[in-house]
């Protein structure tokens, strides 16, 4: 089996993936992917929504424009998924590094570098959870034997748009191309 190296996001209007990469509405918010997949754009979290395959991108954008009664012009960026693994994963280190030296620190100089870990940490990837993967479904959204539960309804969005989200941040040299649909 070929490894799997591209990811899809409809962008917003205001995103500019090419020049700026994509940060989430909320970088420091705290929501679970359930809550995230559950509410999708409703509500704003740390997560960024993508695809695995095109055409389920394709797919919310006939929902999108059905819903909104109109053709309107839509954008769509092509992920390098593994340059975004190793963005993430260099992430990471970078971050545990930085917590160990703040713990050396005093109270002073700890709040200061407090304040700039913050800042620092809206534009750094963190996790990646692929729900094409049965493993990550079922750990991140239960299986639940009613039908009609939010946990149904998640799972059934996440299955239908072959759903991939990545926390914080996609930096914009893993962005590949913009295509107008």
């Amino acid at each position: 089996m070929a490894a799997r190296t591209k990811l899809y996001r409809l962008l917003r209007d205001d995103e500019n993936p090419l020049d700026e990469g994509i940060k989430a509405k909320l970088p420091n918010e705290d929501k679970t992917p359930l809550q995230h997949i559950r509410h999708g754009s409703r509500h704003n979290s740390q997560w960024i929504s993508t695809s695995r395959n095109l055409s389920d991108v394709d797919e919310l954008i006939r929902f999108k424009r059905r819903k909104e009664g109109r053709s309107r012009r839509c954008r769509v960026v092509e992920i390098d998924e593994q340059r975004l693994k190793l963005y993430a994963e260099k992430n990471r280190d970078n971050m545990r590094q930085l917590l160990n030296l703040m713990m050396k620190m005093t109270v002073k100089e700890q709040r200061i570098m407090w304040k700039l870990f913050t800042q620092l940490l809206e534009e750094t990837t963190g996790k990646i959870f692929d729900f094409t993967d049965q493993t990550v479904m079922n750990e991140h959204i239960p299986k639940d034997p009613f039908s009609l539960s939010e946990n149904e309804k998640a799972r059934g969005y996440a299955r239908r748009y072959s759903e991939v989200l990545v926390e914080r941040f996609i930096p914009a040299d893993c962005c590949i191309r913009i295509c107008d649909r």
